[in-house]
Order: C-alpha cells, then sequence, then structure tokens
C-alpha cells in the first residue's frame, strides 16, 4: 500500500495542470483507508495485542466518546475522523507488534524491496514536479509531499550514505520543512553519537563527507529559483499575522483558534472536547477576514489535546519517549529510525492522526524492547 501512495503524486500532477478540471484528490486517501482495511482485516484473525499506549487509546477513547455525546457532537462526520484516529492508533501498535515478532530475513528482503521501488518512483515524480513547477511555472503551488523520508530511514539503517544525501536534496528541492527536519534530525544524532565512538574512524568519515555534501549543495542552490520557498519562509515578519500564516500554512492561526477555545472552556484543557471536537478559526489572509471550523490541527499532538485533554497528551507523549529511550541501543536499525523520523514529521504535520505508519514502527519497538535485536 504504501508502494501506491508514491504512485499518487501522478495524480496530483494531473489535477494541478488541469487547473482543478479533474480532480483525483480523493485517492490519496486509497492507499491509507487500504492500510486501514488490513490492519482490521489483520485483528478479525489475530488477537489484539494490548500494551500501555494502547489501553490509554482505549480508556481515553471511551471517555472521549462521554464527553462528546455531553457535548452534541458525537453523530458527526467529525467523530468518525477522530474514531479512525483512535483506531489506526490501537491496531497499528497491535500489528506493529506482531509483525516484528515474524520478522525474519525474507520479510527483511521484501521491505527492502518495496523501499526501493518507493525510492524510484517518487524521484521521478519529484523530478516531474520540479519540471512544471521551476521550469514551465505551469504548476504554482509545490504541494506534493513526497515518502522519500520513510526511504532514508532504510538507507541510514544500510549506511548507504549517497543515497540518503540525494534523498535529502530532493526534498529540499521540494520546499518541504517537516519531511526535511525529520531526516535531518536522526543523521545528526548519529554524527554526534560517532564522535564519541573512536573505534568507527571509516564511518564518522562516510558520514562527514554526506554532511559536507548536503551543506555544500544547499549553499549553492541558495542563490536560484530553486529555494524561493525556503527564502519566503526565511523572510516571515513575525510581527504581521498573515505573514506568519503564510509561511506557517495556517498552523499560526490553528493554534491561535485550539487556544481560543480551550482558555474559555478550561475543563476541556483536561478532559478535552470529546469525539467530534472542533474549534474557530479566525484568520485575515490577503486582506479578507475569514473564519472556519476545523477538527483537526496540521500539528497532529495539538489535535490530542482538543479531543482528549492536556493530561492524556503528557502521558502519551511520556509513553512514546519511553519507547524511545528503552531502545536506544537499537538507534540505527530500520524500525527505530523508521520510529525516529515518522515522530519527528508528525511534530509538524498530521502525520499521527491519519496515518498508521508511525504507530506499527511503534509497536514494533516496542517488541524490541524484549529483544536484543532489531532489523
Amino acid at each position: 500500500m504504501y508502494s501506491l501512495l508514491s504512485l499518487v503524486g501522478i495524480a496530483l500532477i494531473i489535477m494541478y495542470l488541469s487547473n482543478g478540471e479533474i480532480d483525483f484528490i480523493y485517492l490519496f486517501k486509497v492507499p491509507l483507508v487500504g492500510i486501514f482495511i488490513i490492519l482490521v482485516i489483520f485483528h478479525i484473525k489475530n488477537r489484539l495485542e494490548l500494551n500501555l499506549i494502547n489501553k490509554l487509546f482505549i480508556y481515553f477513547g471511551l471517555i472521549s466518546v462521554i464527553v462528546g455525546t455531553i457535548g452534541g457532537t458525537l453523530i458527526t462526520k467529525a467523530a468518525l475522523t477522530h474514531l479512525y484516529m483512535i483506531a489506526i492508533s490501537i491496531m497499528g501498535c497491535s500489528f506493529g507488534y506482531s509483525m516484528a515478532a515474524k520478522y525474519d530475513a525474507n520479510m527483511k528482503r521484501v521491505v527492502r524491496t518495496v523501499m526501493y521501488f518507493i525510492f524510484i518512483t517518487n524521484s521521478l515524480i519529484l523530478f516531474t514536479y520540479y519540471y512544471f513547477h521551476y521550469v514551465t511555472d505551469s504548476i504554482a503551488y509545490f504541494g506534493f509531499d513526497s515518502i522519500l523520508p520513510l526511504v532514508s530511514a532504510l538507507f541510514l539503517a544500510d549506511k548507504k550514505y549517497f543515497w540518503f544525501v540525494i534523498a535529502v536534496i530532493l526534498v529540499f528541492l521540494s520546499g518541504k520543512r517537516a519531511p526535511l527536519v525529520s531526516m535531518i534530525m536522526p543523521i545528526s544524532l548519529i554524527y554526534l553519537k560517532s564522535l564519541i565512538s573512536p573505534s568507527i574512524k571509516k564511518f564518522k568519515i562516510n558520514l562527514g563527507i554526506a554532511i559536507f555534501i548536503i551543506i555544500s549543495v544547499t549553499c549553492l542552490l541558495s542563490q536560484t529559483e530553486l529555494v524561493k520557498r525556503w527564502l519566503l519562509f526565511a523572510s516571515v515578519d513575525i510581527t504581521d499575522f498573515e505573514s506568519i500564516y503564510a509561511a506557517t500554512s495556517g498552523r499560526s492561526a490553528e493554534l491561535i483558534g485550539l487556544w481560543n477555545k480551550l482558555s474559555n472552556n478550561p475543563v476541556q484543557l483536561l478532559i478535552g472536547s470529546g469525539l467530534g471536537g472542533h474549534f474557530t478559526i479566525y484568520a485575515e489572509f490577503k486582506g479578507d477576514l475569514i473564519s472556519y471550523d476545523q477538527h483537526y490541527l496540521h500539528l497532529a499532538v495539538a489535535t490530542y489535546i482538543l479531543i482528549f485533554g492536556v493530561p492524556f497528551t503528557l502521558f502519551l507523549l511520556g509513553s512514546i519517549a519511553y519507547v524511545f529511550w528503552s531502545n536506544r541501543s537499537n538507534f540505527q536499525s530500520f524500525f527505530y529510525l523508521g520510529m525516529l523520523i515518522t515522530f519527528i514529521g508528525s511534530l509538524f504535520g498530521a502525520g499521527l492522526i491519519v496515518d498508521p505508519l508511525f504507530w506499527i514502527f511503534l509497536g514494533a519497538n516496542q517488541y524490541y524492547m524484549k529483544k536484543p535485536v532489531c532489523y
């Protein structure tokens, strides 16, 4: 299904080139819905692996049903979205745990084959997007968000730093900030770790060369049209709300809207607004005052505050941090790096609430907390 997700960028290119007359936006949901169906079928045939994080979502999910019923938001489309968010977390962790228990050399080979397929197809689509965006200017907005960060986890795990650098440069040229940060963070941590490990001199040299290439290419491109999205972000005026709104793609307005809602309802800071909960966003953009309701935030962690409240969110983050810390000896494994990259990316996006991938990685790492070896 993730190999299919790497192809939906073709649909986005067609949609943009047709000026929206051909609307394929719904295709982006097909792979995620497919993965959800696979998770459901898997758990019909296999028992649900319960752990602290699963139980956390189950217990607070039941509370959110009660809160949503009292607030009158339970029977809404937003509530269905929130149920999906809860379900992928519970089943994703369980599936990841079961998958790790059965993971062998054959499965490892299949995963790597799929990852390289995604890398090739995603790269070709990105080059096509670059052409229409940077060369012909047929596509004004670079809306394609690649899944190359996922592939980069494999490159780092296999110490293929040349291909990791290629993936970083491709994402850099797309102007996507969250995916780039999610890729730079783990290699920075690996390099810092290598500085205190004198026995791996060759490793440090190769990694140092990779980082040098990334910095050099960034400097060379800094004077070209290829980095106009980054220059726009760098020129943000922090005293101008509209400038911040544009630079953060509306995320600043989402946080203000959430704060206004919770500050007027202090109880919801503790128990959330329940299933179907939503808030109102007010923003001035291009001289027009706009307002609209929204039932999630692109900053996924803030969505948990909206639905479940602050105590749940802190406890969840603490539980996730415990898995990271307990599995630190597997820091350079694919499953650990995959968990790290998908989590960092979700701090700036909605990945945690729409994509089961992080939860699958998290479940696998919960299994490897009890095992000495992690792939």
